[in-house]
């Protein structure tokens, strides 16, 4: 009884041996880390596909950083280690084959890392230069003034800058060689320009050059990291483990029917395998109710369909319907392409469709079409199931609505946008003034680029003109939670300083902190210098009354002395002491006589006679004036244009204009130097005369005079046009010279600008109108007369000043005509109303009473056409005939006038009517 037992032990224990020894090998796949490999390889590609979207998305700007590709680099680098390590664990047959594939997608994992590097460097320096092209296009522009050739070569410089944007953006390489000869040419025209402008131009092409060079260098890598095959050395692999799991599997298989055998030898055994079973039902009820249950939770939060192999829907959940917003029975049977929306092209669906085809996840954003017509976009991942022979036969797509995401990402883009390109500089910060955010404008304004401005804080900006004091009470104001408004002078990256109007708002979050700043700037140094320019040319205006008023009136006592003295010259012919004394008192006279004509001539507003002329031949006749006033130290330079536009001015003032500047400029180098006369035409257009107030847009002819002189300082230049103002010592000039020549500038509608500086020399440019009139050759005059013509015509005298009343009728009386004296416009009309037979009216042109000489004269030739007049005046700006009145102003005789001038200009009117 007791060997039964021990006879059925031994073989049972060895059946059991040898069947558990077939268990074993049955068991030594591992089902759970086979399905984990698979899923870390399917991840790998996802993320290798996900990592060259990103590289493709960098290189056309839609991607900043690089954040995740290096992240998506790191995960392959641990995914594959990790697929290295299991694929090795459970393939331990034949590690070699194994290694070899593991190897083969490190290495390619390597590569990439390498490339991205470069990649990643020439990128940088590629965008640096392409951020760099618009400041150092601007630098070069800057050097370009307003004439046809720069303006041509604004336009290359300009579509150079687009040409090599779009370039950035394409793969054309006829364009790229077109912007290379595009450089060189634009290098060849800058030829003759400074030193700076090419050095300038240098730097800009040095940009262009980088581009050129890195975007090729940058097309080839990308080209290179996207053929790199990690997902070939990884399907490779896997294509070896699934072998190598085959072969483990099919080995499992034949210990699995040995042990199939030998379970009908041992019932143990069976129990053992029954009780087995029992259990991984039990586990398999379990994990069904799980994957019940997952898939509730699925449908209530995500949009759930399934589809056959050829896309034909076989399953939708609840949300897909209603986000589909069409019932079940519509949907099921029906292809995916009913939800299209035409917004993807062919080959996203194309891509698509091959990915999941060959058993890989597919993972991106969808824009769909619903039942009534609206569009909207879901985030889908669609997850390939294979059957025995890896090949799909059902497709579950499970996705996320985004539309709103999708909606809100676009409104950001539009207002980031908008502020990128917003007119006015744009300055974000966080509560404590450290610079986020900053936009274009604030790029174009300072100088600083983002990359500069960023992480600092506005007090870069600063230009020293305030104290801590007042940048206190702006933070006091924005902490307080108020906003800041006002006006301040800030400093450029150049060192320049600009003048800005600045709101700044403190932005508040949802707890009522204070997490940001906004700063709001607007460039006002244009407008400050056009309100300066108008305050200017008001105060000007207002000297120039000023000093013509008190000119006019010191004319006419100047005239009652000149006139007396030439009587009394007469009284002393033989006495030689008495008359030298009246010839020093008339030379006195006379010289004040020239100061108050240059006050009139700067306070005049209504030129004289003018001529059409060209500067070129005046400059000519005035040469060895000039040379003669100056000292043989000063050497003289001609700079005159072959093709100079005319100018209709009088030609008197102008050469009083150029001498008075030559002789300033000999004044400002004692020791010696140069004088630099320059003539060209310039057209000076609305954006000019809009910085320049006192000139409209237009043609004009040019004349520069540039010495190397002391220069002048800002106070200096400040009154440089004021009336009696003088930096030269006392006794060496009269203050009146520059006035002239402002007077004489305004008078012909031109503009002067001048810019000096201490120790350098000063640069004066005149800008007179063009005249589209010809030259015409000028009259001589022929009268030659020593003796005085004479007459016995009756003339009516009409002066309001009653010494220059009786001079004048002294002078006619010599002469030997009748006069009729009359002291205002008044008794001028009564005197004329009773007598019939006065043939000349002589008036001043100011007279108090409301009537002054041109109205005077209107009024008395009305009523009696025959009525010759004369006036006198010492031509103000309150004396300008307007309209019809404009005829008697070449009827005009100016004070003081002596005996002789006078009795010439009454005898040659009185005579044209005798002959008429």
């Amino acid at each position: 009884m007791k060997q039964l037992p021990l006879k059925h032990l031994i073989p049972g224990l060895v059946a059991l041996f040898i069947i558990s020894f077939l268990y074993f090998k049955t068991q030594s796949i591992d089902l759970n880390e086979h399905d984990h490999i698979i899923d870390s390889i399917s991840q790998f590609k996802q993320v290798d596909a996900v990592l060259n979207q990103h590289i493709l998305e960098i290189r056309l700007g839609l991607l900043p950083y690089y954040d995740s590709t290096v992240s998506n680099l790191v995960t392959l680098k641990q995914l594959q280690a990790d697929i290295s390590q299991r694929i090795r664990q459970q393939c331990n047959e034949n590690p070699a084959t194994i290694a070899r594939h593991a190897d083969a997608v490190e290495q390619a994992l390597l590569q990439k890392s390498k490339w991205l590097e470069s990649f990643k460097s020439r990128n940088a320096v590629l965008n640096n230069s392409l951020r760099y092209l618009p400041i150092a296009t601007t630098q070069v522009l800057s050097h370009l003034s307003y004439s046809k050739q720069d303006n041509i070569l604004q336009q290359s410089l300009n579509s150079l800058l687009r040409n090599i944007i779009i370039y950035n953006l394409t793969n054309e390489t006829e364009l790229g060689a077109k912007l290379s000869i595009s450089a060189e040419t634009l290098k060849s025209d800058f030829s003759s320009y400074p030193a700076n402008a090419r050095d300038d131009l240098d730097i800009l092409l040095s940009h262009i050059n980088i581009v050129l060079e890195y975007k090729e260098q940058m097309d080839t890598l990308m080209q290179q990291l996207l053929t790199v095959p990690t997902t070939q050395s990884m399907n490779q692999l896997l294509q070896t483990y699934i072998t190598e799991y085959n072969k483990m599997v099919h080995q499992a298989n034949i210990y699995r029917l040995l042990l199939y055998g030998f379970s009908l030898v041992l019932l143990v055994y069976i129990a053992y395998i029954l009780f087995k079973l029992s259990r991984t039902t039990v586990a398999l009820r379990r994990t069904v109710a799980d994957l019940n249950y997952q898939k509730f939770a699925m449908d209530q939060h995500a949009i759930v369909s399934i589809s056959d192999s050829t896309g034909v829907i076989t399953y939708v959940n609840q949300k897909f319907c209603d986000i589909n917003q069409r019932t079940p029975e519509e949907l099921i049977g029906k292809n995916h392409r009913l939800s299209k929306s035409n917004y993807h092209p062919a080959s996203f669906y194309k891509n698509l469709w091959l990915t999941i085809s060959r058993g890989d996840v597919w993972h991106g954003q969808i824009q769909n079409l619903a039942s009534d017509g609206s569009r909207y976009w879901v985030d889908t991942t669609i997850v390939p199931f294979m059957d025995d022979n890896a090949v799909p036969y059902q497709y579950v797509a499970i996705r996320t609505n985004i539309t709103e995401i999708k909606k809100a990402e676009e409104q950001l883009r539009i207002q980031a946008a908008a502020l990128k390109v917003a007119a006015n500089s744009i300055v974000i910060t966080d509560q404590h003034g450290t610079i986020q955010w900053v936009n274009d404008a604030f790029t174009r304004i300072t100088g600083y680029s983002k990359e500069e401005a960023t992480g600092q804080t506005p007090r870069l900006l600063k230009s020293g003109k305030y104290d801590i004091v007042f940048y206190q009470k702006i933070w006091d104001t924005i902490l307080a939670g108020d906003v800041w408004h006002g006006e301040l002078v800030n400093r450029r990256k150049d060192g320049s300083l600009y003048s800005e109007e600045q709101t700044i708002s403190p932005v508040f979050d949802v707890q009522g902190e204070i997490s940001h700043f906004i700063a709001i700037k607007q460039d006002i140094t244009e407008r400050q210098q056009t309100e300066e320019a108008l305050r200017r040319s008001q105060k000007m205006d207002a000297i120039g009354q000023l000093s013509g008023g008190i000119a006019h009136d010191f004319n006419n006592q100047l005239g009652i002395i000149l006139g007396y003295l030439d009587f009394l010259g007469k009284l002393f012919p033989e006495n030689e002491k008495p008359h030298r004394w009246v010839e020093t008192a008339t030379r006195a006279t006379l010289r004040c006589t020239d100061l108050t004509r240059q006050l009139l001539t700067f306070s005049r507003r209504q030129s004289t006679e003018k001529t059409v002329i060209n500067l070129n031949a005046s400059l000519n006749e005035l040469n060895t004036m000039i040379t003669r006033s100056l000292t043989p130290e000063v050497e003289v330079q001609y700079h005159l244009a072959d093709d100079l536009w005319l100018t209709e001015i009088n030609t008197g003032e102008f050469q009083d204009a150029i001498l008075n500047l030559a002789i300033n400029a000999r004044d400002a180098m004692p020791g010696g130097g140069k004088l630099l006369i320059e003539t060209s035409n310039q057209t000076l257009d609305t954006d000019y005369a809009e910085l320049n107030y006192e000139i409209e847009a237009g043609d004009y002819v040019q004349l520069l005079l540039s010495d190397t002189g002391t220069g002048m300082d800002k106070e200096t230049l400040e009154h440089i046009f004021e009336p009696f103002f003088t930096t030269k010592a006392k006794g060496k000039g009269t203050g009146l010279g520059m006035a002239m020549v402002y007077g004489f500038v305004k008078r012909y509608h031109g503009l002067i600008k001048i810019y000096s500086e201490p120790g350098v020399g000063t640069t004066m440019r005149l800008y007179l109108p063009r005249s589209t009139r010809s030259i015409t050759a000028p009259v001589m005059n022929k009268n030659h007369e020593k003796k005085l013509p004479t007459g016995n015509e009756n003339i009516l005298i009409v002066d309001d000043e009653a010494d220059l009343l009786q001079l004048a009728d002294q002078y006619l009386s010599d002469l030997g005509y009748q006069t009729r004296l009359a002291e205002n416009a008044a008794q001028a009309l009564e005197i004329l109303a009773k007598e019939n037979n006065i043939q000349l009216l002589f008036t001043d042109v100011i007279m108090p009473g409301g009537i002054n000489g041109y109205e005077l004269a209107e009024q008395a030739t009305q009523q009696w056409p025959q009525l010759k007049v004369l006036l006198s005046s010492g031509f103000t700006s309150k004396t300008i005939a307007q309209n019809a009145l404009a005829r008697f102003a070449t009827q005009l005789i100016n004070k003081p006038y002596r005996k002789a001038e006078l009795a010439l200009r009454v005898r040659q009117l009185l005579d044209e009517r005798s002959q008429s």
